[in-house]
């Protein structure tokens, strides 16, 4: 019985050189594909499917140093709605209520800026926090007020969640309350109505 054994060493060294020989092989090969790859050319999903291109201008200066908050939205808001008119897209009865989804809160100037938030929404959010501009509503305050879709809401809780910063939150956070903020967005959206 003891000599199947005496070449086991033997035998195990054998396949540990096999098994090094193609790590080291898959590791070349992938060293050899990252030379080629474009791995920062991966557009995450949703980066830009919100985003009109027409209205990207205006809307990128908002995270410029200095920038004035209310005026850009207004002004992106204002070229948005113009652009629906112009398409026959845009329609007359508003409602007092966005359909589904939740209203998100963006303070521009409590970001960080570290981009956690972007890879987990998938793009909702763009590496500076800032929602889609397709979704803006108003400045109230510090806050960029915008619409989240029903069908996004996971995405961008799993945003919210990684975000080290509190510069993104839901409008009905509980931390909020002092600010009133949902009070203010319901007297708004009263007298649009």
């Amino acid at each position: 019985m003891a000599a199947p054994c005496k070449h086991a060493g033997w035998f195990l060294r054998w396949r540990a050189k096999g098994e090094i020989r193609r790590a080291a092989e898959m590791l070349a090969e992938g060293q050899e594909l990252m030379k080629t790859a474009a791995v920062t050319s991966i557009v995450p999903p949703l980066r830009r499917q919100p985003r009109s291109e027409v209205l990207r201008l205006l809307a990128l200066s908002l995270a410029e140093s200095g920038a004035d908050h209310a005026a850009i939205v207004g002004q992106v808001v204002e070229a948005r709605s113009q652009i629906l008119r112009d398409s026959g897209r845009h329609s007359e009865s508003q409602s007092s209520e966005p359909r589904g989804g939740g209203l998100l809160l963006y303070a521009p100037q409590d970001n960080l800026a570290c981009g956690a938030a972007e890879y987990l929404s998938l793009g909702y959010f763009d590496v500076d926090n800032v929602p889609p501009w397709d979704t803006w509503i108003l400045m109230l305050g510090k806050y960029l007020v915008s619409w989240v879709p029903p069908r996004l809401a996971r995405l961008v809780q799993e945003g919210l969640d990684e975000n080290p910063e509190p510069c993104i939150l839901w409008a009905n956070d509980s931390s909020l309350s002092k600010e009133r903020i949902e009070e203010t967005l319901g007297e708004l959206s009263a007298k649009v109505a």
